[in-house]
């Protein structure tokens, strides 16, 4: 089967054999996922919903007819696709090269959309991810990223508590980018 989020929010996570989890992806409308496009039968990847999600799902045969006849629903596959290699490129280049304040800065950018639509708190955009999550995406301790979501908080930057996180203004979290 393959999936792609119509709506919501999906995490994708790992699980190794000892029952640890490693949160790897963060998905939005228009992104793709399921074992079928990797050309596993099966895979250690597991996917949930953050909030209320809509998911369209096609069995592996059916897509592949589509994206053969018709080259427009190909060609956006394909960007897709390449828009998430370049975000996990640019993830393993932060993993080497920047802060975790920084990295957790990026993540903020890249899961907002733009900041499109405002969240309900009234902040500029409200991410159903818990601390554990954030840490898994951005190669860190969940109390390292606790700590900086409290300096954070405490500057105005965001709020948050267990279950999402509420950036206020995209300019905030620029700022922290180049650190």
């Amino acid at each position: 089967m393959v999936y792609c989020v119509l709506e919501g929010q999906v995490t994708i996570a790992r699980i190794n054999s000892a029952g640890a989890v490693l949160t790897t992806a963060v998905l939005g409308t228009g992104d793709f996922f399921g074992a079928a496009l990797s050309g596993a039968i099966q895979t250690e990847d597991t996917a949930r919903a953050k909030g209320a999600v809509s998911v369209w799902r096609v069995p592996l045969d059916e897509f592949r007819r589509l994206l053969r006849h018709h080259p427009d629903a190909s060609l956006e596959f394909v960007s897709i696709l390449a828009r998430r290699q370049r975000q996990m490129e640019r993830r393993l280049e932060g993993f080497a090269f920047k802060k975790v304040e920084a990295r957790l800065a990026e993540t903020f950018r890249e899961l907002s959309g733009g900041f499109a639509m405002r969240c309900e708190h009234g902040f500029g955009q409200h991410l159903r991810l818990s601390q554990q999550e954030l840490a898994d995406l951005v190669g860190a301790s969940r109390p390292v990223v606790s700590t900086i979501l409290n300096r954070l908080r405490d500057r105005g930057v965001l709020g948050y508590n267990r279950e999402y996180v509420c950036v206020r203004r995209i300019e905030d979290i620029e700022g922290l980018i180049e650190s």
